[in-house]
């Protein structure tokens, strides 16, 4: 590669940065808010739920990763926040939960490269996340949709759709979501900590 072609690609790769960064800015501002921080913010401080065994009831789990570069993720009172959060933003936050269970991992090249020598930028990881990330997302996603239990028609509607889609963990979380929306044990217990 010759020293034009690469400072061309590089001031090509600078552009698409500032016009990411940019369109990440506007549509951030789009988002329900909670106590004057953004639909976002509060997800990222859910706790992440996970069944063990179809025959157990959804249990909580501290994240072993929450936070970044060594920084502490968050406590079981911002856990108890959160959830306070999802349930005031109400009905509102459905789409942004229901986009985050049903995202699949991007697996083109320019996107793996993105994540492996920028993975830690946070606009990065925001377009590009890791398949970890994306697990742990998922996981708070069904924090979130329990949150909100008893579910509207449509969403169950959906959840029901997921569930049926055998790719990835997304079938089976959609399940458990759908499960604590029928059975309020299930939805008393997997919260109860964070109430």
């Amino acid at each position: 590669m010759t020293a034009r072609v690469s400072k061309r690609l590089g001031l090509l790769v600078a552009a698409g940065l500032v016009s990411a960064a940019l369109a990440a800015a506007l549509w951030r501002s789009r988002w329900p808010a909670y106590g004057g921080k953004p639909l976002p913010f509060w997800f990222k401080q859910l706790p992440i739920l996970s069944v063990n065994e179809p025959s157990a009831r959804i249990t909580y789990q501290l994240p072993v990763y929450k936070g970044s570069l060594g920084v502490p993720g968050p406590s079981v009172r911002d856990y108890r926040k959160a959830v306070s959060a999802i349930r005031a933003i109400g009905t509102n936050s459905l789409p942004f939960l229901i986009h985050k269970l049903e995202r699949h991992p991007i697996r083109s090249r320019p996107a793996k490269l993105a994540q492996r020598y920028a993975g830690n930028w946070p606009l990065i990881g925001e377009f590009f996340p890791s398949e970890r990330i994306m697990a742990i997302e998922e996981a708070q996603t069904v924090a979130g949709l329990i949150a909100l239990c008893p579910l509207p028609p449509d969403t169950v509607l959906k959840l029901q759709t997921l569930s049926l889609d055998f790719k990835g963990e997304t079938w089976s979380m959609a399940g458990d979501v759908l499960r604590a929306n029928d059975d309020p044990g299930v939805l008393r217990d997997a919260l109860s900590l964070y109430e």
